[in-house]
């Protein structure tokens, strides 16, 4: 068997901004074992912070809901989980390089070894 991947739950609270969700100046690209991949989600959508109960992620979305009640944003949060030692699923067999282990400027400009 495998080694197991341990991790725990969390909770992100997200910013979805109104307007266009592609407007051509938020699209990026960076490698990631070689393939050029697009940004993740869309450009109106932001990971604010993750926090570790369902309770904080709630009064953490009512408060940002009520300051930002004329803003243009809302805020939601779902349930999701932390890798404690790093890693993903798809990581799971496969050597995890690190920033220090890449060629010179490579985490600066996201290419890869």
């Amino acid at each position: 068997m495998g080694e197991s991947l341990r991790y725990v739950p969390a909770f992100a609270v997200l910013r979805v901004d109104d307007g266009p969700s592609d407007h051509p100046s938020r699209v990026q690209e960076f490698v990631i074992d070689g393939v050029t991949v697009p940004t993740a989600g869309p450009a109106n959508v932001i990971v604010k912070e993750v926090v570790m109960t369902a309770e904080e992620a709630r009064r953490e979305v009512i408060r940002l809901n009520a300051l930002n009640a004329q803003g243009g944003c809302r805020y939601y949060w779902q349930a999701t989980h932390v890798f404690i030692d790093g890693g993903s699923h798809g990581s799971r067999g496969r050597e995890l390089v690190r920033p220090e282990d890449t060629e010179p400027g490579a985490a600066e400009d996201g290419r890869g070894r």
